[in-house]
Order: C-alpha cells, then sequence, then structure tokens
C-alpha cells in the first residue's frame, strides 16, 4: 500500500496458491485497513485501484500453467504471499514481468529503486528447497547480497534473508505461539 502511495501510477500483484486464500489472507484485511476513498475494490478484476492510479492486484498460481493467465502483464512490484507455496518456474516467470517504463520508471529510478519481488514465507512446502538455495544458503541472514551476472540474468538484482519468529509479532496470542 506505501508504494501504491508513493508511486502514483505502480502496478503492484500480490499472490497466493489460491484465491481462497488471497480473500481469507490478504483481501479482507486489505478492506477491513484501508481508509474509505483512498481505494476502491473491484471485485471482478480482484484489483484496489487507488486515487492516484496506482494498483494492487490480486493473482493466484494454483497450477503450473497458470502462469500463462499473466503473459503479457507487467509490474513493478510482485510479492509472493508465502513463496514456499510455489515452484521455482513460478518464480521465475513472475519475475520476468517486473519492468517499468515511462513516468513510473523515472520514478523508481529517482527513488533509487527498479521493479522488485517481495516474498514473505515460512519452512517446508513444495518451495523449501529452491527459497533456501536462493535466499538462505548464500549470505548470512540479514546480509544483502548479489549473485554474479549470468547469460540468464545479465543484471541481478540484490537479494536478502530477513529472519523472522512468532515471537516478532506482539498480536498474536499464546495459543498461536
Amino acid at each position: 500500500v506505501l508504494y501504491a502511495l508513493r508511486f502514483p501510477g505502480i502496478k503492484v500483484i500480490i499472490f497466493r496458491r489460491t484465491f481462497p486464500q488471497l480473500r481469507d489472507a490478504v483481501e479482507q484485511p486489505m478492506r477491513a485497513e484501508l481508509p474509505p476513498g483512498l481505494a476502491t475494490y473491484n471485485k471482478t478484476d480482484h484489483t484496489f485501484v487507488f486515487r492516484n492510479g496506482s494498483a494492487i492486484q490480486l493473482g493466484y498460481l494454483r497450477h503450473e500453467t497458470d502462469v500463462e493467465n499473466y503473459q503479457g502483464a507487467e509490474w513493478q512490484l510482485v510479492i509472493f504471499e508465502e513463496v514456499t507455496h510455489f515452484n521455482e518456474s513460478q518464480y521465475l516467470y513472475m519475475k520476468s514481468r517486473l519492468r517499468a517504463a515511462g513516468p513510473v520508471r523515472a520514478m523508481l529510478e529517482a527513488a533509487g529503486l527498479r521493479p522488485r519481488i517481495v516474498s514473505t514465507g515460512n519452512p517446508g512446502s513444495i518451495g523449501h528447497l529452491w527459497v533456501k538455495a536462493r535466499f538462505v544458503d548464500p549470505a548470512p541472514p540479514g546480509t544483502v547480497f548479489r549473485v554474479r551476472p549470468s547469460d540468464r540474468d545479465r543484471n541481478p538484482g540484490t537479494r536478502v534473508f530477513i529472519p523472522a519468529r512468532a515471537t516478532d509479532n506482539p498480536s498474536l496470542n499464546a495459543e498461536y505461539l
């Protein structure tokens, strides 16, 4: 939401594995927490549209081939909620949808930013091994690093693994812990 407010016209997408997960973990909390008039929610497109032209879309990738639903699309921020629930190929395909042009690109560059992916996750599930190899193993926690350029990615972005524990969240009760 802060990205959408800071950069007018920016396009964001948030992924979960299924739409019911999106509805429960993302859509309903956002609808409850966004102040009235800041953004409107389009139920058909599953998109929050902000007054400044920014948009946050909700998407799901239940099956490997669901990435094809996003062919030709572009976003400046892709968020994977529970990244370990996805295959690496789904992640890399959506990474290829990151780009910016025109005024949005200029705003990002002026802020020292470029299109990016942000992911949350827990250990386990189908993506555990590739997520660990990509983010956890290469550097100590909290260390920003960049992998070497390759033919596949000539200008790799930076990565960082930021560990968290349930006890870091003051809103969780003893039953959850």
